[in-house]
């Protein structure tokens, strides 16, 4: 049983119906990936969810024209559309940064506050089609 340093040593120690653990019990460990799937497949894996959304982000924003699209646009088309579970939007979700790159779509100075919730209303940047980008 666990006791308060500063306890009463005569008197009986209070059943609250607590186990005898040790003040620092450790949690188990989380069950680990099979070793055989290495980091170069896990990255393979991403990269080809990533190349199904590339249509998906081109369309995006060639239908917004000059106003743009952000990450978070393609990640709530995608889940409506059924492209992506919402499991994948909070596992995969970090990867999207690259979906805009590989789309070709090019970026502009402008930056939007994302409406997701796992964003935390972060700013996200806005990405245009070539054909709407601005000549520097």
């Amino acid at each position: 049983m666990i006791r308060h340093p500063h306890a009463d040593e005569s008197a009986p120690p209070k059943d609250r119906g607590t186990a005898d653990l040790p003040m620092f019990a450790q949690a188990p460990e989380p069950p680990r990936q099979s070793e055989t799937y290495t980091q170069a497949q896990r990255n393979a894996d991403v990269r080809a969810w990533l190349e199904t959304l590339v249509p998906l982000a081109r369309e995006l924003a060639r239908k917004s024209g000059a106003h743009g699209v952000t990450v978070s646009d393609v990640r709530i088309t995608a889940v409506n559309r059924g492209l992506m579970t919402d499991e994948e939007s909070r596992t995969r979700g970090s990867a999207l940064g690259q979906l805009m790159k590989m789309a070709g779509l090019v970026e502009t100075p402008e930056f939007r506050r994302s409406s997701i919730g796992r964003s935390h209303s972060n700013n996200h940047r806005v990405w245009v089609a070539p054909e709407f980008a601005r000549a520097a």
